[in-house]
């Protein structure tokens, strides 16, 4: 599976240069079993541990004095990185929009210019399909691979995270007719 959307990648990054396209929305689902509400405690959480081979411990806080604004600290094993971010629009329970901010971010983090990231929340009959977008003009021709990928390697690591979540309220949840 892997092999044939890294081939689509770069036929797409090759198709952009070609026809000089700077700007491009990249787009990736995943249908979690779990409910939305599960799906949007986890994506509005300000504290996260994604487990792993390589744990990866983001910490998110609110920038004081700059409203809409989030400060995220991202860890994974001794590398620590921190990006700004701006909700741009939320409609709680179901999307959000956030731009990264060039300012207070990680050069490393900054795979194009005027970047914007989101998420949507729909209901399925198994659980919440996770719709995740990136549009930005990459200022890498490699940026125009690791962009797509790094969406994937999101979808997957929200997929696990918030099923586990849902397994540790099962487990804490009273049993019939004990609660």
């Amino acid at each position: 599976m892997g092999l044939p959307l890294i081939g689509r990648d770069i036929l797409v990054a090759l198709a952009d240069v070609l026809a000089g396209r700077h700007r491009r929305r990249y787009e990736h689902w995943i249908d979690i079993r779990a409910p939305s509400e599960i799906v949007w405690q986890m994506l509005k959480s300000r504290e996260l541990v994604f487990e792993g081979t390589l744990p990866l411990r983001i910490v998110g806080a609110p920038v004081p004095g700059r409203p809409g604004l989030e400060r995220v600290q991202i860890q994974a094993g001794k590398t620590k990185l921190e990006m700004l971010t701006r909700i741009v629009d939320e409609r709680p329970g179901a999307a959000i929009l956030y731009q990264l901010l060039p300012e207070g971010t990680d050069p490393v983090l900054i795979e194009g210019d005027d970047d914007y990231i989101g998420f949507v929340l729909t209901e399925t009959d198994k659980g919440t399909r996770l719709d995740l977008t990136r549009e930005t003009s990459p200022r890498h021709w490699i940026s125009r691979l690791t962009i797509p990928m790094g969406l994937r390697s999101g979808a997957r690591r929200y997929k696990r995270k918030a099923e586990t979540m849902l397994r540790e309220v099962m487990e804490h949840a009273p049993e019939p007719g004990h609660g």
